[in-house]
């Protein structure tokens, strides 16, 4: 019975090929940067955390050298710069350069919003 299987395979996929964007090869090495760059923003909150500072010319310089194929540099350093503007425990800032730079807040974030003023 595999026989048979294997002659109507073809019909079935003459019905689907227009349909899944996932499963063309483009869409799946772009998840891949994807991650890739999520990993990369881990790594960077935790060097932050950690003491470092980061600017956008040093995420491009890294960034390039993951040499991620279907991401554009720019876009890639946009994802990263908006994540690290996002996090409570990272003050970003204008750098001379035209870009910005990332550093860890001074004083740790509140740990939970039961400090809030009410």
């Amino acid at each position: 019975s595999n026989e048979e299987d294997d002659a109507s395979e073809p019909e079935a996929e003459d019905t689907v090929v227009s349909v899944p964007i996932a499963a063309s090869p483009k869409a799946s090495s772009e998840i891949n940067s994807r991650r890739i760059i999520a990993a990369y923003v881990q790594q960077v909150v935790k060097q932050i955390e950690s003491g470092e500072s980061y600017n956008t010319a040093r995420l491009m310089r890294e960034l390039r050298l993951l040499e991620l194929d279907d991401l554009d540099l720019e876009d890639a350093v946009n994802a990263v710069a908006a994540t690290l503007e996002a996090m409570p425990s990272i003050i970003s800032a204008d750098d001379n350069d035209g870009g910005s730079v990332y550093r860890r807040r001074s004083k740790p974030a509140p740990p939970s919003p039961t400090l809030k003023a009410t």
